[in-house]
């Protein structure tokens, strides 16, 4: 919130360039097309086992084009469904959770043993944040339009938190209760109609944000490597196609290898820009002399070379040790190499991109809301 700038746009200032920050564009573009594809087809199979009908790629694609226009027409439209979508939401889930209780007691389902596959802790550990990696790392998409940094404390800690212990716990024990780990199945057994609240609730509140992210990412590539600026909306809109259109054709069988890429490919971006950013500062320093009058620096970095290398390097550190938590080990891994590399001397730019001096606030580098 203190920089007013969308992930895409703050990389170029946080190590890794602007050519740099092109790269991690096109991986953000990717990995978010990617889990709206996911979400989609979520939707398709809930909506299909609830509602029959077409198959469930057809319902694919009618949830993907409806969230499609919703992030199309821009943050506000999402925020103001969400004060909808978010309480029947919430109001589904406490209402299968109720009904669960009346099967079991809370002692007894503590006790149960869940089905399937187990997993170890390290391999759900993996997975989860595998689940909230990309979002952490583009987290500055949102609350750039923040206006303090007590405000975005008071969203992380008194909505995401909670909300996030509230959703899983229920999910534990609503999976205990009716001994299954099919959604689709635990929804329909827990509440009937009302499982429809939770897909089309849940499709809309997560996928939304994912697809917009996207346009915002795609943007800041077509700027800094093309050197041409493209509508948001144009973008968000073929993104959402192509996104549902993956849905359709069978992402969601690769969910699983989908995460654990992204479980360590993604924390070393947010490692080296949390360590250039409130650490090393060594090219931060021309967000700060340009902040009081409220306009981007008028140059930036095109690449700096180690940045990729440590990128690189964390992503393969978490891959190919399987012993602990990898995820930490790429994200603590960029977050070390990247401070020695400025403590020998290493983080040197090549070649300078001139930037428009547009003002930020909010609304960075012509991107449009």
């Amino acid at each position: 919130c203190r920089e007013g700038l969308a992930s895409a746009m703050l990389c170029r200032w946080s190590g890794f360039g602007s050519t740099g920050t092109a790269v991690v564009s096109v991986a953000i573009a990717i990995s978010l097309t990617g889990w709206f594809g996911i979400q989609s087809a979520i939707a398709g199979s809930g909506l299909v086992s609830l509602l029959g009908g077409p198959p469930s790629w057809v319902w694919t694609l009618i949830a993907g084009a409806f969230v499609t226009l919703v992030s199309v027409s821009g943050f506000r439209w999402m925020v103001n469904i969400a004060w909808v979508t978010a309480p029947a939401f919430l109001a589904a889930i406490v209402w299968a959770v109720a009904r669960s209780l009346t099967m079991h007691s809370l002692a007894e389902l503590a006790a149960m043993q869940p089905k399937g596959e187990p997993l170890t802790l390290f391999d759900g550990i993996g997975l989860i944040v595998g689940g909230f990696a990309v979002g952490a790392t583009v987290c500055a998409d949102m609350f750039r339009f923040s206006r303090s940094s007590t405000g975005v404390a008071a969203a992380v800690l008194l909505g995401r938190m909670p909300a996030l212990v509230l959703y899983n716990s229920a999910g534990v024990l609503i999976a205990l209760a009716y001994e299954s780990s099919d959604l689709i199945a635990l929804m329909r057994s827990s509440v009937g109609w009302g499982a429809i609240i939770i897909v089309v609730a849940g499709e809309l509140v997560i996928n939304a944000t994912n697809v917009y992210f996207t346009g915002l990412a795609v943007v800041a590539f077509c700027d800094t490597a093309l050197g041409f600026q493209i509508s948001r909306r144009s973008v968000t809109l073929i993104c959402g196609i192509l996104g549902s259109t993956l849905g359709a054709a069978g992402l969601l069988s690769h969910f699983v290898d989908f995460l654990c890429v992204l479980s360590v490919t993604f924390p070393p971006i947010a490692g080296i820009l949390l360590c250039e950013y409130c650490c090393v500062r060594q090219f931060r320093k021309d967000l700060d002399s340009t902040r009081k009058s409220g306009v981007l620096p008028s140059e930036a970095a095109t690449w700096v070379p180690t940045t990729l290398v440590v990128w690189l390097a964390a992503s393969l550190l978490g891959w190919f040790i399987k012993v602990g938590i990898p995820c930490l080990y790429s994200f603590f891994g960029a977050a070390i190499l990247y401070a020695f590399a400025a403590w020998c001397g290493a983080l040197r730019s090549c070649g300078i991109t001139h930037t428009e001096r547009m003002v930020k606030a909010g609304k960075p580098c012509g991107i449009a809301q």
